[in-house]
């Protein structure tokens, strides 16, 4: 029914060995189609590589879940795409992230997003998170950030508006924040005051994509 969504799309590895993967399709929302309590279901499942083993399942209540990070041997994981079973209160509609911080799996939630793509953390702690966000329309392109580990949330940055601008991916080197926008070709980085874009000088060029 979904050979995509059986695809391992990432994964990482704790200092204890325990593996994590991605997986999913959310082009088919197969979380949303199957039964609540079926394995065909999207979540995170522990595998203890020594002892070759699964851990139980953790819903995640996504229909893909494409990228895992790693930060301070914890695992964070974007709920790409938010089904009909999420764990928000608001189903098919908010997303955010799943995390083993503080020792058990749980869901947080950022802003009011459709789709989270990413999860990076600075050097300073602040964690940063990156999607689209459907209110108020049109879709945009944003970044929220938080400064005390995922309880509170405060936009970060607010892109290009319009249908289907995201931002895909964040990543950080010690304290300076590297994104890009669907909609714009240069990599935006913040120096903790301000986003500033790089000139076409500063960029090599493969294609048609920019690094």
């Amino acid at each position: 029914f979904c050979p995509k969504g059986q695809t391992l799309t990432d994964i990482e590895i704790d200092s204890n060995g325990t593996l994590v993967a991605g997986y999913g399709d959310w082009d088919v929302n197969l979380d949303s189609f199957v039964a609540a309590n079926s394995p065909s279901r999207v979540g995170v499942v522990p595998f203890d590589i020594a002892t070759k083993t699964w851990g139980s399942m953790f819903y995640a209540g996504s229909e893909g879940l494409d990228v895992v990070r790693k930060f301070d041997d914890r695992f964070y994981i974007p709920t790409t795409d938010p089904s009909d079973k999420a764990p928000t209160g608001q189903p098919g509609s908010r997303s955010g992230y799943v995390t083993n911080e503080g020792g058990t799996w749980h869901f947080v939630a950022n802003g009011n997003d459709i789709h989270t793509f990413d999860v990076a953390k600075q050097q300073n702690g602040t964690l940063w998170t990156v999607e689209s966000n459907a209110q108020p329309a049109p879709a945009s392109s944003i970044a929220w950030k938080s400064t005390d580990n995922g309880a509170t949330w405060e936009l970060g940055r607010d892109g290009n508006a319009g249908d289907f601008s995201r931002h895909y991916w964040v990543a950080t080197l010690g304290d300076t924040v590297y994104m890009r926008d669907e909609a714009d070709t240069r990599v935006k980085t913040f120096n903790g005051a301000s986003w500033v874009a790089t000139s076409n000088s500063d960029c090599q060029y493969y294609g048609s994509n920019v690094v």
